[in-house]
């Protein structure tokens, strides 16, 4: 469905809401400048900062989000979050929902953004490589060691937003990091619901996005040439979720529907 409002009406709120997007991150790093000078991560700067921020984000764009599932999240052991990438908001969903210290794998061409690219790696997210799929491996194994310095690692296996209502196919690579670093992968189900006569475009947000933390699996016996075959059975766990009932759900960060 594509949506009904003018053109110009259409630019003036997709501006809007990137405005919003753009002065968070640039608030929200900027804030962490000092301490992750002074203690060389971002542990205190995430610690103050992420769930403000996702949910700040949120409201701002008139997106009311709702989880379910929070007891499977176990804050005392570090886990590989694989989401589905609905779109850019399934992000800041994340941020907004867990309480857990995660670091994000995001394609090493945003590393060249000024100010954002060297905060983000000196508060230790893991930028890959997408052209080469051997290098992109490796970058991302690099996320091990976050995972044994006691963070969480958050990854979109379909590495890139899907079309809607499809989910395209869960590359392997961070089913492997978590294999080898004997951690669980953590489903997580980012169910978007639009307004009537909007569609999922660039000045679009959903009015609901239903984030489910679905049950952790379990990765111990597994060896690397696994991976293969646990990346699809998490994409089927997701798939089922998304399209089973929603059930009671609890709201976090509600925001005023625009």
């Amino acid at each position: 469905m594509t949506s009904r409002k003018p053109l110009p009406w259409r630019v003036l709120r997709g501006l809007w809401r990137w405005l919003g997007i753009v002065a968070a991150v640039t608030f929200c790093a900027t804030a962490s400048l000092p301490t992750i000078a002074v203690t060389g991560d971002g542990r205190f700067g995430h610690r103050v900062f992420a769930r403000r921020w996702g949910r700040f984000t949120l409201r701002w764009c008139g997106v009311r989000l709702r989880v379910l599932g929070m007891e499977h999240v176990d804050p005392a052991r570090p886990a590989v979050i694989v989401a589905n990438h609905a779109s850019h908001y399934a992000f800041y969903a994340i941020g907004a929902a867990l309480p857990v210290q995660w670091r994000a794998v995001i394609r090493r061409e945003m590393r060249r953004i000024p100010l954002f690219g060297t905060l983000t790696e000196r508060a230790g997210h893991v930028f890959i490589r997408t052209g080469d799929r051997s290098q992109a491996v490796e970058d991302i194994r690099a996320g091990s060691a976050r995972l044994r310095e006691g963070y969480w690692l958050l990854v979109f296996p379909e590495g890139r937003p899907s079309p809607p209502g499809a989910m395209l196919p869960f590359r392997k690579g961070a089913f492997r990091v978590a294999i080898d670093a004997g951690v669980p992968v953590l489903p997580v189900a980012v169910d978007e619901r639009y307004r009537p006569g909007d569609a999922k475009t660039w000045d679009a947000a959903p009015a609901l996005l239903v984030l489910r933390v679905l049950p952790p699996m379990s990765t111990d016996g597994l060896a690397p040439a696994d991976a293969e075959a646990l990346a699809a059975r998490a994409r089927k766990v997701i798939e089922d979720a998304l399209q089973g009932a929603a059930g009671d759900v609890e709201e976090v960060g509600a925001g005023r529907l625009a």
